[in-house]
């Protein structure tokens, strides 16, 4: 085998907004609007949370019950997440629990069932289901990151439109949805479907969530229903803007020590990646990277390895990890089989990037892979590059040295904290 690249660490610098309170910026945004709201004193309000990894979630969700409450009304939280957390109602209980979000934590019942209402269709005719618990309240909350799609490139990706057209309509809406984009555009069913819920009344506001390259929040804004679709277009023109990225363009091999539902509903950011996949199909775009090689899976993910068939190589400590029954309910309800399929393990991580990088053929050596190992790509600020791409790159990285691995032969932690 060939001698493994030499790395150093390496600190990337983004646009950095950010907010100091976000909780005390979300009752604001709250206040703001109220004068704009129907009455909710008396109300039973559903406030509706997610299962993506969104920074300061749990203050959040409960600086709105909190507002909600000194409004009159009578919040409680409703998982909105489609097939996540197993598919099951206990599940989806257990992912919130995992982001801080509980009665005790927030201040108010959590209400979790995978039963749906059928409220009508779109102009194309697809069924909007709504959580029947959601659909029996007097109104509706949606707290959601508005961000770049995974698969899919649109005026609206994901965020609170998407959060009504698939998150809350649980397994059944989710699979509609799935079932829809074989013959419609991404973004036409999900703004069909969010008009369809917005048009009956019941939502009453959508708080917009938008983060920086650091997953720190970095602005939050509150719409009443009339200006959902408009104020989220706008803030997702802001949400990429504020993308991570690679520091490079061209690489032999990246190298992620983690991939979860949690940093992304691929697993991995085809975002970030730019290996994107379709159906039965994966593609590689810009930035143009040759092995992708996956080690493990977020503990948060509870072992759904969504997103590994868009790898090539993984660990034993990866399949080790990988829950088929989870994983498999996720990708049969989002129909996008190629993102299940486990690539070659190797029992070490030594192995993995070994036989990786013996794959790129025989003219590589040590001092000419171009190779970088990230955390996961939500977390782009501290990385670990190779010889080759430290050419490339301006800045004040850290001494070159050998890869660092633990004993039994899986690699070190990446070195360095975010500033």
């Amino acid at each position: 085998m060939k001698e493994l690249p030499r790395v150093a660490t390496f600190k990337q610098s983004f646009p950095r907004p950010r907010l100091e309170c976000p909780a005390e910026t979300l009752r604001e945004a709250i206040e703001h609007v109220s004068n704009a709201l129907p009455p909710v004193a008396g109300k039973r309000i559903a406030v509706c949370a997610g299962s993506r990894g969104i920074a300061n979630l749990e203050s959040m969700v409960k600086a709105c019950v909190e507002s909600l409450r000194r409004l009159g009304a009578d919040p409680f939280i409703v998982p909105a997440m489609g097939s996540h957390g197993g598919a099951t109602a206990e599940g989806q209980v257990q992912v919130l629990a995992e982001y801080g979000i509980t009665e005790r934590s927030t201040g108010a019942p959590i209400v979790s069932t995978l039963e749906t209402v059928e409220i009508g269709t779109t102009p194309d005719g697809i069924p909007v289901r709504i959580d029947r618990a959601a659909w029996q309240a007097d109104g509706i909350v949606l707290v959601n990151r508005v961000k770049p799609h995974t698969d899919f490139k649109g005026e609206v990706e994901s965020g609170l439109l998407k959060m009504i057209a698939v998150g809350l309509g649980n397994v059944g809406g989710a699979s509609d949805f799935h079932s829809a984009v074989q013959k419609f555009a991404h973004d036409r069913i999900i703004r069909t479907k969010a008009e369809v819920l917005l048009a009956t009344g019941k939502v009453l506001l959508g708080l917009a969530v938008v983060e920086n390259a650091y997953h720190e929040t970095a602005q939050i804004q509150a719409f009443p229903a009339a200006e959902m679709v408009g104020g989220e277009i706008e803030l997702l023109v802001q949400a990429k803007k504020l993308m991570p990225s690679l520091p490079v363009e061209v690489l032999d091999l990246l190298v992620l020590d983690e991939i979860g539902k949690n940093i992304s509903g691929a697993g991995m950011d085809p975002n970030i990646t730019g290996r994107w996949f379709k159906g039965s199909s994966v593609w590689q775009e810009s930035p143009d990277i040759r092995r992708i090689a996956v080690l493990g899976i977020s503990p948060e993910s509870h072992g759904n390895g969504i997103g590994i068939g868009l790898a090539d190589f993984c660990s034993a400590r990866f399949v080790a990890a990988f829950d088929r029954k989870t994983t498999y309910r996720n990708v049969i309800t989002s129909q996008n089989t190629v993102t299940a399929g486990i690539p070659m393990s190797f029992a070490t991580d030594r192995e993995v990037l070994h036989h990786a990088i013996d794959s790129l053929g025989e003219r590589f050596d040590r001092e000419e892979v171009r190779m970088v190992r990230i955390k996961n790509t939500l977390e782009l600020a501290t990385i670990e590059v190779s010889e080759s791409v430290l050419r490339d790159l301006a800045g004040d990285p850290s001494e070159l040295r050998e890869i660092g691995f633990e004993t039994n032969g899986n690699l070190q932690p990446i070195s360095g904290e975010w500033e």
